[in-house]
C-alpha cells in the first residue's frame, strides 16, 4: 500500500526515506516541522531499512518560539542584523500604522 497518499490530507509535512543513511536527518526534520507547524509529520521508511543494524543518532528538535520571540531569539537577530555585511530590513504596513519607524 502506497501510504503517501493516505497521509497526505492528515498531515502538516510528510518525509520518505530513501535512503538509510539519512533516516535521522529525515526523523529530525519530521520532529522539528510537527513543533514549528503544530501539527502530525508522517516519515515513510520502507520495510527494508528495518533490517539489520545501523547506528543513527538523531538530533534534539530545534527549540521553538512563537508570538513576538523570547529574548533571546530577538536579541540573536539583532546580533545578525548588526554583522551582517548588507542588512535588509523588510517591515510590513504595521509599522507604518503603528508608527513605529524609529524602533525598527
Amino acid at each position: 500500500m502506497d501510504q503517501m497518499p493516505v497521509f497526505e490530507a492528515v498531515t502538516k509535512f510528510q518525509g520518505h526515506v530513501n535512503n538509510p543513511a539519512r533516516m535521522a536527518e529525515q526523523t529530525a526534520r519530521c520532529f522539528d516541522l510537527a513543533m514549528q507547524e503544530r501539527g502530525p509529520t508522517h516519515l515513510n521508511i520502507p520495510r527494508d531499512y528495518f533490517y539489520g543494524e545501523n547506528k543513527h543518532k538523531i538530533r534534539s528538535p530545534k527549540a521553538v518560539t512563537h508570538g513576538a520571540g523570547s529574548d533571546a531569539s530577538l536579541s540573536e537577530a539583532a546580533d545578525l542584523i548588526r554583522n551582517a555585511k548588507n542588512p535588509v530590513i523588510l517591515a510590513g504596513g504595521g509599522v507604518s500604522m503603528g508608527n513605529a519607524y524609529a524602533e525598527v
